[in-house]
């Protein structure tokens, strides 16, 4: 029998979709695993949708719309020794499970995930990427990268964060997720600290999922972002707590500039298609002068969001097998 493990999803504000998902773990060919759900503040009959599954997976709320936050929350809950994050707007394939366990045979990997198909169901959202100690991705890699898992690297492997899995022992003693990454490079931050740590991670031929990207508060139906200062200001408190010795302070600041001025290109263009208001253009300069001020306040602190030690010290909650009857 294979040994039990524990998918964790996060969500706030979609119920549609966290049904179809909660309905398609039902068809993965995995032995033995539990679910474990936590649901955000969003008012949309989340909670009341989840009481139906009760019996069948753990249920915990969140109390901050903070993604961070939200899986630090599973950690607690999981017992299992292996924690698959999956999105609420994704769908696994029936294998999914068995391929990101099997990951797992060697005691140094800390992290494992495979492929993601994007909205269209054929063309990939992810295959194989690493990331940098400023944020920058590369997606242009065509195989894994196992060769850049040592402490210290400047470029790593990198999983993306709707099919990513952990060794819980290893999240637990990397503190978890940064709490400051509301959304978006949580994961990121994560995979950096795990491989200073001296843990590795396993980029997947397969492992499959296949995700939606639905629109949220933060982006719209055309998955056009409508809200910016999360992107920045994690953006930039990323290169300054994660930079080491490999990125100067002057760097940091030319790198956001560079992505802010990015997106500050296409401001016309958006507005102009009816993808974005006036409003949301005058928006997003005020967003981007607070995600400079808390960007650079935060990063420069050196203080981490962490799990503290009384939470990472705590027992597991019982394993709570999910029952695979469809209703």
């Amino acid at each position: 029998m294979t040994p039990p493990d524990t998918i964790a999803i996060c969500t706030n504000g979609r119920v549609s979709s966290l049904r179809e998902t909660l309905q398609s773990i039902i068809g993965l060919l995995y032995d033995t695993f539990e679910v474990c759900v936590v649901y955000g503040p969003a008012l949309d009959g989340t909670a009341e949708m989840l009481r139906a599954w009760a019996d069948k997976i753990k249920v915990v709320a969140c109390p901050e719309a903070n993604l961070s936050m939200a899986r630090n929350i599973a950690i607690e809950h999981a017992h299992s020794e292996i924690v698959a994050f999956l999105d609420d707007d994704a769908i696994p394939e029936p294998t999914w499970l068995n391929e990101l366990v099997a990951a797992y045979e060697e005691d140094v990997v800390g992290a494992a995930g495979g492929f993601v198909y994007d909205h269209t169901g054929t063309a990939f959202q992810h295959r194989f990427a690493t990331c940098d100690r400023l944020g920058r991705a590369d997606q242009t890699w065509s195989r894994a990268t196992p060769e850049l898992n040592f402490p210290f690297t400047t470029d790593f492997p990198h999983l993306l964060g709707t099919n990513c899995s952990f060794r819980r022992r290893a999240l637990l003693a990397v503190g978890g997720f940064d709490e400051e990454y509301d959304y978006m490079l949580d994961e990121t931050d994560l995979q950096l600290r795990l491989i200073d740590a001296g843990w590795h991670i396993r980029q997947l031929t397969g492992a499959c999922v296949h995700h939606k990207s639905l629109s949220s508060s933060i982006r719209t139906e055309q998955r056009i972002l409508k809200s910016w200062y999360s992107l920045f200001k994690n953006r930039i408190y990323y290169g300054l707590i994660n930079r080491g010795d490999d990125h100067g302070l002057t760097e940091v600041i030319d790198e956001a500039h560079r992505l802010i001025h990015l997106y500050a290109g296409w401001l016309p263009e958006g507005v102009a298609k009816g993808l974005l208001s006036p409003s949301d253009r005058e928006r997003f300069h005020v967003e981007v002068e607070r995600a400079w001020e808390e960007g650079l306040r935060r990063g420069l602190s050196g203080m981490r969001r962490l799990m503290s030690a009384e939470r990472r010290g705590r027992s597991p909650q019982p394993f709570k097998a999910f029952r695979s009857n469809p209703f």
